[in-house]
């Protein structure tokens, strides 16, 4: 029930569990886990695991962000440029992936 409040990438869930037959993983997985690991834990790549989740989760939180500054920016307000055509993406973020900076 934990998925009907939180979202994957609102709490990212990592299973420690003895159980590690391979249907007990897809089961885990399917209901939303993020991560399986089975025990005996090797702690460096539980680690290792852990700060994957992490990044993920700034990685989502950055882009929910970026996507709502583009829909403010984006929005009809009336900007225009000099030729009268509204300012583009890459006016405002001239360091995206799409245009680069080069």
């Amino acid at each position: 029930m934990l998925r009907v409040s939180r979202s994957a990438s609102e709490l990212p869930v990592i299973m420690v569990t003895a159980m590690s037959e391979t249907k007990d993983i897809v089961e885990a997985l399917a209901l939303g886990a993020n991560d399986y690991i089975t025990k005996p834990v090797d702690m460096a790549a539980a680690l290792a695991r852990i700060d994957t989740q992490l990044r993920r989760k700034r990685a989502e939180e950055e882009l929910a962000d970026s996507r709502e500054r583009l829909a403010l920016v984006l929005r009809d307000d009336g900007r225009r440029d000099r030729r009268g055509k509204r300012p583009s993406c890459g006016d405002y973020f001239p360091y995206s992936a799409a245009g680069g900076n080069d």
